[in-house]
């Protein structure tokens, strides 16, 4: 009786443990729980996006190319192209990040340059307070005209940030 009672309990453990176990974030077995109809530019399209568990599903493909683009999936990405003239003009979500990250780190350099020109001025000032030597005059110069095509080199890639954050 005793290694009965232990073999059903064992038995319950892994039949118990077993779903908990292979609980993973599947859509694999859920329940539709409606199906709509898609429209691109007022025509409705053939493919129909679903809701499963209150989260809308679009079928990117089909509304890709009815608002002329290519779709293709490359290492894990959905990739947008789109033909402008005999060009091909791509739009890759990962491609975005990675140059809204470029130009970010871009301008965190141009940040520490201006920083660095910013303490070499004041130490000149300070070291000299009677005034500057012709050769100490032309350094402070440059250091300002370097600061003022940092600043303009700053504000561009700022604009190139806005962009690029648009088209997210």
């Amino acid at each position: 009786m005793r290694k009965f009672l232990l073999g059903l309990l064992v038995g319950l453990m892994i039949a118990v443990a077993a779903p908990a176990y292979g609980a993973v974030s599947s859509l694999v077995g859920k329940y539709v729980q409606g199906e709509y109809p898609v429209k691109v530019d007022g025509s409705p399209l053939a493919n129909k996006s679903i809701a499963i568990d209150g989260t809308t599903y679009a079928p990117l493909r089909a509304i890709g190319e009815a608002i002329g683009y290519d779709v293709t999936f490359q290492d894990k990405t959905v990739v947008f192209t789109k033909r402008v003239g005999e060009q091909k003009v791509e739009t890759n979500i990962t491609s975005i990040s990675s140059q809204i990250s470029e130009i970010q780190s871009q301008i965190d350099e141009l940040n520490k340059k201006q920083a660095e020109l910013l303490k070499e001025r004041f130490e000149l000032e300070l070291n000299n307070p009677n005034g500057f030597t012709n050769e100490q005059t032309l350094r402070y110069n440059e250091i300002k005209e370097e600061r003022k095509a940092i600043q303009d080199q700053i504000k561009a890639l700022e604009a190139q940030l806005q962009e690029l954050e648009s088209q997210q």
